[in-house]
């Protein structure tokens, strides 16, 4: 390489560092007076998904179960009517 290569090469090595933050700043969270909260955001959305996704799938269950009840006392009720 010739000087001139060289010398540009390491002006621009030079001046990155101090571009990165301006270009960091299109982040959602880098560019925030308070960068920390939408990490702690995301930290809490992802803890809580299984627990949100278990809840609905036992709250889909017992509602079933609870209805699969009603129907047995339904049919009993019938049966004992009938007799």
């Amino acid at each position: 390489m010739n000087r001139a290569k060289l010398f540009a090469a390491s002006a621009m090595a030079a001046v990155a560092p101090a571009i990165a933050p301006r270009i960091a700043a299109a982040c959602a969270s880098c560019g925030l007076a308070d960068g920390g909260h939408a990490y702690t955001m995301s930290a809490i959305f992802l803890l809580s998904g299984p627990y949100v996704t278990m809840s609905v799938i036992g709250g889909i269950l017992y509602a079933a179960w609870r209805r699969s009840l009603k129907r047995e006392k339904a049919a009993q009720a019938a049966s004992i009517l009938k007799q």
